[in-house]
């Protein structure tokens, strides 16, 4: 029985799945007493709210997340605009995640690196809670410009989250939003939630009414050849890390050099040959059902309030999703 020992449990899936996997999926997940299908953007794949609206129309009795969405990629009027219509698709049960994206991604698909992220990400949110808030909003930053926008059709107030690491964009997120979504090396998650904490209180926030969500990569299996499923998933996430935080961990700084260049060439088969399984564990939760179950409980215990059970999930996994569920872990 899930209790204040356990966390809430949701899918993570990313638009990079075809969309027939990612249903079947999701179907998995309702039926089995997940909390949300929390779907990750890769903008170099499927476009994000297409892709998320079709799962929202198609799954039903789940809430529906989206992140993270990039501002670097989408214009503001798109994301308000689209976002407006998933909530209404889900009749108000839906979360719109924001962040930076993967910067190497970021600038291979429009050119330019992401500048100044925490000014553009705490004008993002300001403007959307406006546009949220049936307000009209006038804004120009760079070569973006409103003028007295506003959405004629929205209907609900719809919660922002931001998936964010590094103590600047930590710091905003305690500040602004109503949830974080962390994806931070596991030996960093307690001096991350630490710098949310602090930064809701001087903002006269109360940091439990900040949603904090970790979303990490999974394997069920003690088969030390499955570590192999994740070398992808850990791709992803290096390449979206800053140098410094990188440098934080206790890995060979020149093997994140070499996989972030062979990444940035595009030799994706390349890049992953450089992950260590040590990287693996960093970013990744590996084990059998009863191990990952402790692990839940331990992440619980830093102050987390609901864990992605994100992939690969497994050889199989669609029998990894169902076994990972709430209703088989918690009895409930």
């Amino acid at each position: 029985m899930k209790n204040n020992i356990s966390p809430d449990l949701s899918l993570g899936l990313t638009t990079g799945t075809p969309i027939e996997i990612s249903l079947k999926l999701s179907k998995i997940a309702s039926k089995n007493k997940y909390k949300t299908i929390w779907i990750g953007d890769d903008i170099l794949n499927y476009e994000a709210f297409t892709y998320t609206s079709i799962i929202a129309n198609q799954v039903k009795n789940i809430r529906i997340g989206l992140g993270v969405i990039s501002p670097y990629v989408y214009p503001i009027t798109t994301i308000a605009s689209a976002a407006a219509a998933l909530a209404e698709l889900t009749f108000n049960n839906f979360n719109l995640g924001l962040g930076v994206g993967g910067p190497i991604e970021v600038e291979r698909l429009t050119g330019l690196k992401p500048k100044h992220p925490v000014n553009r990400l705490q004008n993002t949110v300001t403007l959307l809670k406006k546009i949220f808030n049936k307000e009209k909003v006038s804004f120009e930053y760079e070569e973006e410009k409103l003028v007295e926008f506003k959405l004629p059709f929205i209907k609900y107030d719809i919660p922002i989250y931001l998936g964010v690491r590094g103590p600047k964009l930590l710091e905003l997120a305690g500040k602004i939003a109503d949830g974080v979504i962390f994806s931070a090396p596991i030996s960093l998650l307690k001096d991350s939630l630490n710098i949310v904490k602090k930064a809701a209180v001087e903002a006269h926030r109360n940091p439990d009414d900040i949603k904090k969500i970790l979303w990490n990569g999974f394997i069920l299996s003690n088969n030390i050849n499955d570590l192999k499923l994740a070398k992808s998933v850990v791709l992803t996430i290096i390449n979206s890390m800053s140098d410094s935080l990188l440098t934080s961990l206790k890995v060979d700084v020149n093997l994140f050099n070499q996989i972030k260049k062979e990444f940035l060439k595009g030799n994706k088969t390349q890049a992953a040959d450089y992950i260590t399984d040590e990287m693996i564990r960093e970013f990744c939760f590996f084990g059998e059902l009863e191990e990952l179950k402790q692990q839940f409980i331990k992440i619980k215990s830093m102050g987390v309030d609901e864990i992605i059970v994100g992939p690969p999930f497994s050889s199989n996994p669609f029998k990894a999703v169902k076994a990972m569920s709430p209703k088989k872990i918690w009895g409930k």
